[in-house]
C-alpha cells in the first residue's frame, strides 16, 4: 500500500540518484571564445580554444592535485559530502528507524549542502562575463542536479 512514508522515502531515493548521476556527468560544456586573437591562439596552442566539460569531481581531484587543497576539500565537503548526508539523515528520519534524527542537526546540514548550488550559479556568473563571447552550455549532469534539487524540495 501506498502512504506517504514511501513516498517520501521514494522521493529522497530518487534525489539521491539523480544527485549521484550528477556527480559523475559533465555539469557544463565551456566553449572558449577569444574574440579577433582566436586565430592566433590556435595556431600557438590549439587546446586553449577546445571545448572544455566541467564535471564535479574531476575539478576537485583538479584543484587538489594542483595544490589548492583547502579549496578542494570546501568544495568537495560542500558540493559532495554534505548533500550526501542530508540524504542519508532526511533517509533514516523517513525510514522506520530507531535513529532519531535531531531537527536542528537536519536543517543546518540542509542549508551547508545548498552551496553547490551558489558554486554553480557563481562559476556561470564569472564565465558569462569572460570577455571574446565565451559561450556556456549547461550539460547532462546540470539537469540531474537540478532534477535532485527539486525532488529534494518536495521531501
Amino acid at each position: 500500500m501506498i502512504n506517504a512514508q514511501n513516498i517520501r522515502q521514494g522521493l529522497i531515493l530518487a534525489a539521491a540518484f539523480s544527485f549521484g548521476v550528477a556527480c559523475m556527468l559533465p555539469l557544463l560544456v565551456i566553449q572558449p571564445e577569444l574574440g579577433m586573437a582566436q586565430p592566433i591562439v590556435e595556431l600557438f596552442d590549439s587546446a586553449a580554444v577546445k571545448d572544455r566539460q566541467i564535471l564535479l569531481l574531476e575539478s576537485i581531484w583538479s584543484l587538489w592535485s594542483t595544490g589548492e587543497r583547502i579549496l578542494a576539500l570546501v568544495i568537495g565537503v560542500c558540493a559532495l559530502l554534505l548533500p550526501i548526508l542530508k540524504f542519508l539523515l532526511l533517509y533514516l528520519e523517513h525510514a522506520k528507524s530507531s535513529i532519531r534524527v535531531p531537527v536542528k542537526l537536519r536543517d543546518m546540514i540542509s542549508k551547508l549542502a545548498m552551496a553547490e548550488v551558489f558554486l554553480i550559479a557563481l562559476i556561470l556568473i564569472v564565465i558569462k562575463e569572460m570577455p571574446g563571447g565565451t559561450e556556456v552550455q549547461l550539460a547532462a549532469g546540470f539537469y540531474w542536479f537540478l532534477t535532485s534539487v527539486v525532488v529534494a524540495i518536495f521531501i
